[in-house]
């Protein structure tokens, strides 16, 4: 990935089930999850997610929009949708 500045929007294509695990100091805030269907949330890494949101089809859940993420509060989607992601603006 490219290195980002504050300020710079971060759209992240995850291509199926995973993570995205800013660098540490690095904090960005989720705009919405991309992708058709499946489930998306924060985690930590270990306690799987503390946020889980059905996403139904055409489009994201506006419960799940302008969330911080961090290095140890991250994304995490479990669909199999080859487009799944994120699109967010790096602000620190």
């Amino acid at each position: 990935m490219d290195v980002l500045a504050v300020g710079d929007i971060v759209n992240v294509n995850l291509g199926g089930t995973g993570a995205y695990q800013p660098a540490v100091g690095v904090e960005i805030v989720l705009l919405t999850p991309l992708g058709n269907t499946g489930n998306y949330g924060i985690t930590d890494g270990v306690t799987n997610t503390y946020l889980y949101l059905e996403v139904g089809n055409g489009g994201g859940n506006p419960l799940m929009q302008k969330l911080g993420i961090t290095n140890g509060q991250y994304f995490y989607t479990s669909t199999a949708v080859a487009y799944s992601g994120l699109s967010g603006i790096q602000i620190k």
